[in-house]
């Protein structure tokens, strides 16, 4: 079958995007069963020539679209590096087509605890920390999203929890995101020339969020701190001293050794850190904090 093959039937889910996120895609509906094809506006997408490889049959759509191919699906699953605006995308969604993304994918499946981590800087970083102490500690705990591993292709019934970096375009398509903890670590401006503003970006951010049972953010950050209808439970981490029990800041002890705290309970350190810089102790902080 040529990859460029017209469609001549109706395709219930439109992988829209082609590379390590639409693979996972492909590979996680294939498993179950899902008919799909696929379409990418580039003519030489990466990821091409992997797909052919896995799924000859699948029909590929690349370069100018059919808009019939959109139009007719039951749900696109979009990558995130495709901006929701498409003007196709526009009139795919009037005309009651589902458009979501691998998040939303993941949490229709998922069964167990998410802990989802955004921000403009060290992301990838608090997701890293994070997993290690959970390892350390003898959970089975998957890392995935936005740090490389598609979300997709670690979903499985060994994992107790997921802990997911997400960017803001992954969230975009997220309504049902549904965190155990989640954290927007720091805002500052990115992606500008997807949003139309500041406040887009800082809102698409928030969405973290939603239905959030803990919340764990910057006190130095405003931008961070979600608003009063967002989730249960807070708790804030900052350079400074703790502002509550629950808040994770630096105290000193008797001999003026600074440590991290959380309250008034010191519990390391700073010169016993291998993570160097005072970025980095914000970084401890908030993956403390998310385990806790």
């Amino acid at each position: 079958m040529s990859i460029e093959k017209e469609m001549t039937q109706k395709h219930s889910t439109v992988v829209f995007g082609l590379g390590k996120t639409g693979l996972s895609c492909a590979r996680f509906l294939a498993a179950r069963g899902v008919e799909f094809c696929v379409a990418d506006t580039r003519e030489h997408p990466a990821g091409k020539n992997e797909l052919k490889r896995i799924f000859p049959d699948v029909n590929v759509f690349l370069g100018e679209i059919p808009r019939e191919i959109l139009l007719n699906a039951d749900q696109i699953l979009l990558s995130p590096g495709i901006a929701p605006s498409n003007s196709l995308l526009d009139e795919a969604r009037k005309s009651g087509v589902s458009i979501i993304g691998d998040l939303e994918m993941f949490v229709q499946h998922c069964d167990k605890p998410i802990i989802a981590i955004t921000g403009s800087n060290a992301k990838t970083t608090v997701t890293s920390l994070l997993g290690y102490l959970a390892a350390q500690c003898g959970k089975k705990m998957s890392v995935a999203g936005n740090i490389g591993t598609p979300m997709l292709d670690v979903l499985d019934d060994e994992s107790e929890a997921y802990i997911l970096e997400l960017s803001s375009f992954q969230l975009d398509l997220s309504e049902n995101l549904q965190a155990l903890a989640a954290t927007v670590l720091n805002i500052s401006e990115d992606h500008l020339d997807r949003y139309a503003s500041m406040n887009d970006y800082i809102s698409s951010k928030q969405r973290i969020y939603r239905h959030a049972k803990n919340a764990v953010f910057n006190r130095a950050d405003k931008n961070t701190e979600p608003s009063a209808d967002f989730c249960l439970n807070r708790i804030s981490f900052g350079l400074d001293e703790p502002v509550s029990f629950a808040d994770f800041g630096l105290l000193r002890n008797d001999g003026g050794k600074e440590y991290i705290a959380r309250g008034e309970v010191l519990l390391l350190p700073v010169d016993s850190l291998m993570l160097k810089g005072r970025h980095n102790l914000e970084n401890v902080m908030a993956a403390l904090a998310l385990g806790e």
